[in-house]
């Protein structure tokens, strides 16, 4: 069998209902990942129960640890720190992969010289825009490309990440710096079914939300261009990402 490049890198709470199916889409890949690490969260359910128990049953060397709860933003760097490929990919313990051939597309584009495989999402629940000093980034970085961190990337592109937690749209603050640091990215449509939480800061439009935002593109605006131009900074970030389609079936 082909040896892949890939650790598939999970955090988990209280998933005990939807665990099995995201394993089961990552085992039916044509092309396995090299590791897969799962971090329990402290969750309170029978979740780390349930993946030992699919693990045992499939006898795949894959590895499941517990740990208090920190929130997903910081599991995924200590996971990253259990990752020792090429590539990384990060994803969610209630979402699943639609088709067989998501890791090896993925693992080819790298190959090619592509930094990051955006996975789009079917379920994705579409947050719009609150003010107009960011809208262009949250068109880029919400509608065109996966806002969320659950993609395929080359590792090296995480190193000096800043995994701080701030409890509001964390993928998006980890991704804006990924994009960042990647020359040349790709994004498939519909190639993972995203599970959509009412009750996530994702999906949240309050005035605390609104304030952070805009505090956040201020910083990036100042950081990044001298001019504070938010659409020529997210026209850069655009040309970064190639549109390739669906995933193939």
């Amino acid at each position: 069998m082909v040896s892949s490049k890939i650790t598939v890198l999970i955090p988990a709470y209280n998933v005990e209902h939807h665990i099995v199916k995201c394993l089961d889409s990552i085992k039916m890949q044509a092309l396995p990942p090299a590791s897969l690490i799962i971090r329990d969260d402290g969750s309170s359910d029978g979740t780390e129960t349930k993946i030992k128990k699919w693990l045992a049953q499939h006898n795949l060397p894959w590895k499941v640890y517990a740990g208090p709860n920190i929130g997903q933003s910081l599991g995924r760097k200590e996971l990253l720190s259990h990752a020792s490929t090429k590539y990384v990919m990060f994803f969610d313990a209630d979402d699943y992969l639609f088709s067989e051939t998501v890791l090896a597309e993925a693992e080819t584009e790298l190959d090619s010289g592509m930094d990051v495989v955006f996975l789009g999402s079917k379920g994705l629940g579409i947050v719009e825009a609150w003010d107009d000093t960011v809208d262009a980034l949250t068109n880029v970085l919400m509608k065109n490309v996966n806002p969320r961190v659950t993609n395929v990337y080359r590792r090296s592109l995480w190193e000096d990440i800043d995994f701080r937690k701030h409890g509001y749209y964390e993928d998006f603050y980890l991704n804006t710096q990924v994009l960042l640091k990647a020359r040349k990215s790709v994004w498939f449509d519909s190639a993972q079914f995203y599970r959509k939480h009412p009750n996530s800061t994702t999906n949240r439009n309050t005035d605390e939300v609104k304030i952070f935002l805009i505090g956040y593109y201020t910083k990036l605006s100042y950081a990044f261009l001298r001019d504070g131009d938010f659409h020529e900074y997210a026209e850069i970030l655009k040309r970064r990402v190639i549109n390739r389609g669906a995933m193939h079936n």
